[in-house]
């Protein structure tokens, strides 16, 4: 990532960076290594964000408390988000059920590009979009 790149930069360590609260990042991952050295060295938190492209950036955030605890995670859902997670059949599951991630809300495209054959095959009769990522 471009925190990683930075923090490997010789000139990081004599960085001035005390104006920083806290930094976001999105797009992958931060390595715990990366989130560790930032917080200890220079006292930035991280906040990581989760979006997609038919959906826009913001669906998820992960809070900095939660960046070391929780990593891997996608965070919780922003506002205007509705989330479910379902089963092999559509059903729903409860916390700890691992199940695909379903999503809804205002800030869902209108659908694929002169595509309505791909639109119908992730968007249900309800209007859930089927991302096909399994969550926890």
């Amino acid at each position: 990532t471009m925190y990683q790149l930075m923090m490997q930069h010789p000139a990081f360590e004599g960085a001035d960076l005390s104006s920083l609260r806290f930094c976001t990042s999105g797009g992958a991952p931060l390595p715990v290594p990366v989130v560790e050295h930032y917080t200890e060295a220079k006292g930035i938190k991280f906040k990581q964000g989760f979006g997609m492209t038919e959906f826009g950036p913001g669906l998820f955030a992960l809070a900095p408390e939660d960046a070391i605890r929780k990593a891997g995670s996608i965070g919780r859902p922003n506002y205007f988000v509705d989330v479910r997670v379902v089963g092999d059949h559509g059903q729903p599951l409860g916390p700890g059920q691992p199940g695909e991630l379903l999503l809804k809300g205002p800030s869902m495209c209108s659908g694929y590009y002169n595509n309505p054959e791909a639109t119908a095959e992730v968007v249900d009769e309800d209007g859930w979009f089927h991302t096909g990522d399994v969550v926890v």
